[in-house]
């Protein structure tokens, strides 16, 4: 093949090819994506409480030996973020069977009855179904691993403002993961600012008790009066960590897969591999043509 108009007439020729391998691919990829789960993603958005019922000017050197320390709306951020990824705050997901086979072994989803089918777990006795006489519950880092796909976190118009989003092959189930995640969140960080306030309390009638310095009394009181404030501000708030801007709804849309790409990468992947096949054959029998001519 010499020229352009040659490799125009050589397809024009092989034409017949090319949309047949180019059909063939179209069907294949209408079967594939038709084949592929749909996918629901519901999201939150909230704010990052950063207030502890603490004034954070009176706060110095003798609270930081208590281990009071004020939490920016950028290290709290980061906070909720490594927690939402860690493995112990996984496992509670991991524990509670019900939550595990919503995150990993949903296999459809019925729009019109909106329920689920599970691939291994029975929902009635609650149970994991045996293979080969194993437990089909997957393992831990398996599970944590699913679960940290189908969760992501991002912040909005700086660090105290964060959406949280989950994706499942059920909109409802999507929903109900993402409400129990922001739960969770609160709860953990409510105990653990609880069990923390109380040790600082601790701390400051310990210190008021042996002190018999007067200023450094006074400094204790205070800071013994602010924590107690703290622990009532504690017990007040629900959401303690995360309170809601948005709620997180049922999605009506799927995300993905997105099966007009699919089919339109397949169909013009097959075109242009028929495209190169047909050429690449050519440049093969004039590459032998070649060859016998000098033979000769």
């Amino acid at each position: 093949m010499d020229s352009f108009s040659e490799i125009t007439q050589l397809f024009l020729k092989k034409r017949i090819a090319i949309f047949s391998t180019t059909l063939l691919f179209f069907i294949i990829a209408i079967f594939y994506s038709l084949s592929l789960k749909d996918i629901y993603e519901s999201d939150g958005v909230y704010l990052i409480r950063n207030d502890s019922g603490q004034d954070q000017s009176n706060i110095g050197s003798l609270s930081i030996l208590a281990g009071i320390s004020g939490q920016s709306g950028n290290n709290k951020s980061k906070i909720i973020r490594n927690t939402l990824y860690s493995r112990d705050f996984f496992k509670y997901f991991y524990n509670d069977n019900a939550l595990l086979a919503i995150i990993t072994d949903i296999d459809e989803y019925q729009k019109i009855t909106k329920d689920v089918r599970y691939n291994n777990f029975n929902i009635l006795s609650n149970e994991w179904a045996l293979i080969d006489g194993k437990t089909s519950k997957p393992s831990f880092e398996d599970a944590q691993t699913i679960f940290e796909n189908a969760l992501s976190y991002e912040n909005i118009d700086g660090p105290e403002i964060i959406k949280i989003k989950f994706n499942s092959r059920s909109p409802y189930a999507a929903k109900k993961i993402l409400e129990v995640i922001v739960s969770k969140i609160n709860e953990d960080t409510r105990n653990f600012e609880k069990n923390d306030t109380n040790k600082s309390i601790k701390f400051f009638k310990d210190m008021l008790s042996n002190q018999n310095e007067v200023y450094l009394n006074d400094a204790y009181a205070a800071l013994l009066e602010q924590r107690v404030k703290s622990l009532e501000l504690i017990e007040i708030y629900e959401d303690f960590s995360l309170k809601t801007i948005e709620s997180p709804s049922v999605p009506e849309k799927k995300i993905k897969p997105k099966r007009t790409l699919v089919v339109v990468f397949f169909s013009a992947f097959g075109f242009i591999l028929s495209l190169l096949l047909i050429a690449s054959n050519e440049f093969l029998i004039n590459l032998r043509k070649r060859g016998l001519k000098n033979s000769i």
